[in-house]
């Protein structure tokens, strides 16, 4: 189960416990090969290098870059569940569709996936529409 808000949690550490929390993730070839996968999946690749520098990546990190970590994170752990709330605010409807296309494409047969968002871009990876509108709720096919 993942819950991943519209602000990313990057805890103190390193990069690598950034992206990958909150398993413990250790230092190994096929690790580092897996996160470096995945960075580059991300369009991140260019932080493949710093894996092991240590940072307060909160602050180092963008909020668009933060939240495609969150993306990175989620593809890492590959949770049965995801819950995710507005994850794109902070990105533009390209890099959007982008990663909700990688998600879907990487976790649609694993995972059920619940997200919030505002933005109509994200009802072509969605099967199903909750709408709540004055106290009343409606679901719709999409």
């Amino acid at each position: 189960l993942a819950f991943v808000p519209q602000k990313a949690y990057c805890p103190l550490g390193s990069l690598r416990h950034c992206l990958t929390y909150p398993s413990i993730s250790f230092s190994s070839i096929e690790e580092d090969k897996k996160i470096r996968n995945i960075l580059n999946l991300c369009q991140m690749k260019y932080w493949s290098n710093n894996l092991d520098e240590v940072q307060d990546w909160s602050r180092v990190l963008s909020l668009g870059e933060q939240q495609k970590m969150a993306f990175i994170r989620i593809l890492y752990l590959r949770p049965k569940w995801l819950f995710l709330d507005e994850v794109t605010s902070s990105l533009d409807e390209q890099a959007e569709t982008y990663l909700y296309s990688i998600l879907m494409q990487e976790l649609a047969n694993h995972s059920t996936i619940i997200s919030i968002g505002h933005r109509n871009n994200l009802r072509q990876f969605h099967q199903l529409e909750l709408v709540l509108n004055d106290g009343n709720v409606t679901m719709m096919s999409i």
